[in-house]
């Protein structure tokens, strides 16, 4: 299935692709972007996954410079109490190569791969 959005004033689009395989239970989807051109200094794209119905028990898995993978807790930080109320920003953490979330009984894993920061 491919889904096209296209932003006619600006002249740029993606595309998303999804792929099912019959012999294994992946799901696969790539996100294609444009060029953000030079002219539009601070823009950036962003793409939201939701995965329903996972217990992932607030817990999330990002790289750490490509290294390896650290645990994170929404909304929680190791070394002192968090109070927020920026529920977004507070939980923005820098990806270089993959986030994973996992469900807790079923072990079902949602991966999400990129291929820059």
């Amino acid at each position: 299935m491919n889904i096209y959005y296209v932003d006619n004033f600006n002249k740029r689009s993606a595309r998303v692709i999804m792929r099912a395989f019959a012999k294994n239970p992946t799901i696969e989807v790539e996100v294609r972007l444009d060029p953000i051109p030079a002219t539009a200094p601070g823009t950036e794209v962003a793409v939201n996954f939701f995965a329903y119905n996972m217990d992932t028990n607030n817990t999330f898995y990002t790289d750490s410079s490509a290294m390896e993978m650290q645990k994170r807790q929404l909304n929680q930080r190791p070394g002192w109490n968090l109070t927020t109320h920026q529920n977004v920003s507070a939980n923005y953490y820098p990806i270089n190569q993959a986030i994973v979330i996992q469900d807790e009984n079923t072990k079902l894993g949602f991966v999400v791969t990129n291929d820059r920061s």
